[in-house]
């Protein structure tokens, strides 16, 4: 009784810590959720000119961001394992983006931007690392999941269902492209893309039907923007996961990995032989895809050849900016500046790596690159993984989304500036595969 007594009061004490750490967890994915909605989706129309101005939408983000901050400290402070490497390098571009707004010359905006990252990044960190299970990594990536085909369905219905938002914006040229003038097309269809492989997580026994006709609609809203960056990620994340089935099949012996590599080179004979009899419907989806450019627009990406030249003359013109950069999420105020030269006034500069060196220098450029060689390194831990096995199939998917990333920071630069749901996906998935590796080693320690 007296053992009893004495241990009676340790044990409810916990009990009141565990309850407080669920309850602080469940309002952090509250928050967590609206935060993506509201930094990575349409809200309300806004036009360029209005870019400087506070409205209740830019304090409703920092609001959550403000909370995000709270409460991401909190759950990094209470966890029960040690950071993972993937937690401590999104920490790490959190304090490069910080440290790139204080030198910048327009410190106002960028410490604005830096904010939110933090809240976000923090938010992220926290809930992460408070997950002591693999099951409940998944959970967390079953409510990105949720809240990015929320984002994707909800912005898709808005430009096909409400043309009056979108006129209110901008005249609608041709050839019209998904999105447009409510989220920028490029960002709609790899979020589009994102949640088209993230959904290969499921392998549910009820409603099949339902999720492949999520996953028609996501397609569709990747050849509705017409990118063709984010088609050729897409067909990149399909070439990644035949090749990840592959290595699965060296468990299966040679007749099923001999049948996989049958399918990949019967598609690409399929697709050259009807491109050779100029076949109706595939020349009619590649003018789509082309949308209607001539020889010299298409090699120029667009025009994107231009800008990175400006930019680089501009990280030229000055060494010590090329070293701290001009601040995180100022980049639409620096090609402001250097476009005058152009026909057009780009927002950024169409380059992850170019985004990360202008606006967080060295350091950031470093940070980019440490990204991706983190990720893709669980390649190669998980190659020898048992088929099936819940890490290898989370750090499968996780690979495929930093290969669609990857691809899509040719010639976009969602992960360097401000809060989208590209980002956030870059954050989640790192710190989750740095989350695994500390379950695998306290796993192996007991």
């Amino acid at each position: 009784m007296y053992v009893q007594a004495m241990k009676t009061p340790d044990s409810s004490g916990k009990a009141r810590q565990d309850r407080s750490l669920a309850r602080a967890m469940k309002l952090a994915m509250v928050v967590w959720s609206v935060t993506m909605v509201i930094n990575g989706s349409f809200i309300r129309p806004r036009s360029s000119a209005s870019f400087a101005v506070v409205d209740w939408l830019v304090i409703l983000r920092l609001i959550c961001a403000a909370a995000g901050i709270a409460l991401g400290a909190y759950l990094i402070a209470k966890r029960r394992m040690h950071l993972g490497k993937g937690s401590m390098l999104v920490i790490a571009y959190l304090v490069i983006a910080l440290l790139s707004s204080l030198f910048s010359e327009h410190i106002r905006q960028s410490i604005g931007y830096s904010a939110l990252l933090i809240g976000a990044g923090l938010l992220t960190v926290g809930l992460v690392s408070c997950q002591t299970k693999v099951a409940g990594l998944i959970q967390l990536e079953t409510l990105f999941f949720a809240v990015l085909c929320f984002a994707v369905i909800k912005d898709t219905w808005l430009a096909l269902f409400a043309p009056e938002l979108r006129d209110a914006m901008i005249t609608l040229t041709v050839p019209a492209r998904l999105g447009t003038g409510l989220v920028p097309p490029n960002r709609l269809s790899i979020m589009g893309a994102i949640a088209f492989w993230i959904s290969f997580k499921f392998k549910p026994k009820r409603s099949v039907l339902l999720l492949w006709a999520l996953r028609v609609c996501l397609c569709f809203v990747v050849l509705g923007t017409r990118s063709r960056v984010s088609l050729l990620a897409l067909m990149g994340g399909g070439v990644v996961w035949l090749w990840l089935q592959y290595k699965a099949a060296e468990h299966r012996g040679i007749a099923a990995r001999g049948g996989l590599v049958a399918l990949l080179l019967s598609g690409v004979i399929l697709l050259a032989l009807l491109f050779a009899c100029d076949f109706g419907p595939l020349m009619s989806l590649l003018e789509v895809v082309n949308r209607g450019e001539d020889v010299a627009t298409t090699m120029s990406l667009t025009g994107r050849t231009d800008i990175w030249a400006l930019v680089l003359r501009k990280l030229a013109s000055n060494p010590l900016t090329a070293i701290v950069g001009h601040g995180y999420g100022t980049s639409i105020l620096i090609m402001r500046d250097l476009a005058q030269s152009l026909s057009f006034i780009p927002r950024h500069t169409h380059n992850t790596f170019f985004e990360f060196l202008l606006t967080m220098g060295i350091p950031g450029a470093i940070l980019c690159v440490s990204f991706f060689l983190y990720g893709f390194r669980w390649n190669q831990v998980y190659r020898k993984s048992r088929p099936g096995d819940e890490r290898s199939r989370l750090a499968n998917i996780a690979t495929i989304i930093l290969i669609i990333i990857f691809l899509n920071g040719m010639t976009e630069t969602y992960i360097a500036r401000q809060v989208n749901f590209v980002l956030m996906a870059l954050l989640t998935y790192t710190a989750i595969l740095g989350q695994i590796e500390c379950i695998e080693e306290r796993d192996a320690d007991s």
